[in-house]
């Protein structure tokens, strides 16, 4: 086995453990958040992508058992997805039925794992995406049938990894400087007006 193809995450039961293993083979510690909602549901996400590498999970099973077997299982069930999603989506208010009711589905995307980053510099019209640094798409195209049948928009895939690792570097770029991070907690939070916002747009 390359250790260019070895990842290893670490849960929270003895995450020590695996900084040493990873220090002594060479290898950096995987990218993975591992913690609990405030109900004490346990939250899994792993941040980068994995396909294809052989993963190793270290937790131990010590006190308190049960908490340190749901942690593993959910990390298991997350290595096996190995998908680690971004989502950039324009957070300026243009349509206002639009934005909340985009804004109503984040509760489902957040308890799925992905990742959501709100774009305030200008709006954000273009659609493009990079999957595993080897695809691309940019173009204006809507995630609907009326947008490529009626509206005549498109969108050119390329397949080719340095325009794709362009491409992202320049979407964490924008990430970076003009975007604000959804937070699960926060969104949980909101007020009672934007819920029932997000209620009456998406109804």
């Amino acid at each position: 086995m390359s250790q260019s193809n070895l990842k290893i995450l670490a849960g929270n039961s003895n995450r020590p453990l695996a900084e040493a293993i990873c220090q002594n083979i060479g290898v950096p510690l995987g990218q993975a958040t591992v913690t609990s909602f405030p109900d004490g549901e346990t939250f899994v996400k792993i941040n980068e992508n994995i396909r294809g590498q052989d993963v190793y999970i270290i937790q131990s099973t010590c006190p308190p058992t049960n908490h340190h077997l749901v942690e593993l299982l959910i990390m298991i069930d997350a290595a096996r997805r190995g998908v680690a999603v971004t989502l950039l989506l324009q957070g300026r208010v243009e349509y206002l039925l639009l934005h909340y009711a985009s804004r109503a589905l984040y509760g489902s995307l957040l308890q799925a794992g992905v990742e959501i980053h709100e774009y305030h510099k200008s709006f954000l019209h273009a659609k493009v995406a990079v999957i595993d640094g080897r695809w691309a798409t940019v173009g204006s195209s809507n995630l609907d049938p009326l947008s490529l049948l009626l509206a005549r928009e498109a969108n050119v895939v390329v397949r080719d990894d340095d325009f794709a690792l362009t491409l992202a570097a320049r979407l964490e770029q924008a990430i970076q400087v003009g975007a604000t991070r959804v937070e699960s907690t926060t969104y949980a939070q909101r007020p009672v007006w934007q819920r029932v916002m997000d209620a009456f747009a998406s109804g």
